[in-house]
């Protein structure tokens, strides 16, 4: 009875910390891509085994493509649903030594119509025990800014035109981007010696109305323009019969 024998089982204990930022730049215009970009640092003492940065990439995005970087070897990424919390992107990253990071970059595409600020969270774990949890979760918020081009052409019906007979415009709108364009309104102050017939939109869901205005304004609701859609107006007016011949008239 004198010896003995006995076991010591070590635990692994490996302080994580995730870092995020996006870029190029914050705001970002809603219609374009940026990236958010990740940084797991392992502080030790032990590597950490069967890391897994997990992010929630937020609603009002489209992923586009994801990178990963491991000095230490690993990584391999499952896309998940942007907006979606129960499937959110999952990158295995393998064993990250004491002292060596990993990295992981996610491109995404800012839908046209977002706005206001996306909200982005992302944590990270391993198989071994984290004395730290702290910084083991991170949070980016990214302002969306709104930028459209909208572009309005017209044209006038070829003439000759005659006093006392219709004359139809052609006005052309288009949405150049970015961004979609929110509650589009199209006004058309037609020329005094004309009045008001008819209206027809083209390429689009829209509703117009004559405003009870001297001259005559017609007035378009379009709704939303999103980029590169278009619409065709056609507006048929009335020349007075009583406008001289060769007046210029002016839309």
């Amino acid at each position: 009875n004198n010896t003995a024998t006995g076991s010591v089982s070590f635990q692994g204990i490996a302080d994580l910390q995730i870092r995020k930022t996006d870029a190029p730049t914050d705001p970002v215009v809603a219609g374009t891509q940026f990236a958010y970009t990740l940084r797991v640092d392992n502080h030790g003492p032990s590597a950490a085994v069967n890391v897994v940065l997990t992010d929630f990439v937020p609603a009002g995005t489209l992923m586009e493509a994801i990178l990963t970087t491991n000095p230490g070897g690993g990584g391999g990424c499952v896309i998940g649903v942007a907006g979606d919390p129960a499937r959110p992107t999952e990158c295995g990253l393998g064993t990250i030594p004491s002292g060596d990071w990993a990295g992981v970059r996610i491109y995404v595409t800012v839908l046209p119509d977002t706005r206001g600020v996306l909200h982005n969270d992302a944590e990270v774990t391993s198989d071994y025990y984290d004395d730290n949890n702290s910084n083991n979760r991170v949070t980016e918020d990214t302002t969306i800014e709104v930028v459209v081009d909208l572009q309005l052409t017209k044209l006038a019906e070829p003439g000759p035109n005659y006093a006392g007979s219709e004359l139809k415009y052609l006005l052309h709108l288009r949405n150049g981007g970015p961004s979609t364009a929110m509650d589009v309104v199209l006004r058309d102050i037609l020329p005094v010696e004309t009045s008001f017939v008819r209206v027809k939109v083209l390429g689009g869901f829209g509703h117009c109305l004559l405003e009870a205005t001297t001259p005559d304004v017609v007035a378009c609701t379009l709704g939303n323009l999103g980029p590169n859609q278009e619409f065709r107006v056609i507006i048929t007016v009335l020349v007075d019969p009583s406008v001289p011949d060769g007046t210029l008239i002016t839309n």
